[in-house]
């Protein structure tokens, strides 16, 4: 004879750990050491959205010649990493559309910054025409501890649109 709420169980049981797993993969396999001293620095991605067209993002490739990994969708902007206090290497990527159909603004630089005991930065961006700016700042401060680096003009890329059929 067969339970009453056996099915129920079953759900229930699924639904905690779809849940359990969409929470807690972010913090697996970034490919990076995250460190979790009571001293840790965090550093959190990028992202600005003034209209459903108008948008920027800067999201981390690498830090310390490390790529990132195992973050995807909102969690590449949003994801606050913990490192240990120092001076770091972030390598980020910067990415705007230019319009509909017409592709994105991309840039790639490289930041220095020197992060504190429990200290918690972010990164920021800034596009004047075609040069985009980027550094990272402390989030209570605002004070940058990295350089500004100014990209060269970024890189257009096309977005895949496949070609008319007849």
């Amino acid at each position: 004879m067969q339970c009453p709420n056996s099915g129920f169980r079953a759900r229930a049981t699924t639904t905690f750990l779809g849940f359990a797993l969409t929470v807690c993969m972010p913090a697996l396999g970034l490919g990076v050491e995250t460190y979790t001293g009571a001293d840790a620095a965090s550093v959190s991605g990028f992202s600005s959205r003034t209209s459903l067209t108008a948008w920027e993002a800067v999201k981390f490739l690498a830090i310390d010649g490390q790529q990132v990994s195992g973050l995807r969708g909102q969690d590449m902007y949003f994801a606050k990493l913990h490192l240990t206090p120092g001076q770091h290497d972030f390598s980020v990527e910067y990415f705007s559309p230019r319009g509909f159909l017409r592709g994105f603004w991309t840039a790639d630089v490289i930041l220095r910054a020197t992060l504190r005991a429990s200290g918690e930065y972010h990164l920021a961006a800034t596009r004047d025409g075609n040069r985009v700016r980027l550094w990272i700042e402390d989030s209570v401060t605002h004070e940058h501890v990295s350089m500004i680096i100014a990209s060269s003009e970024p890189i257009v890329k096309k977005l895949d649109v496949p070609a008319p059929t007849q």
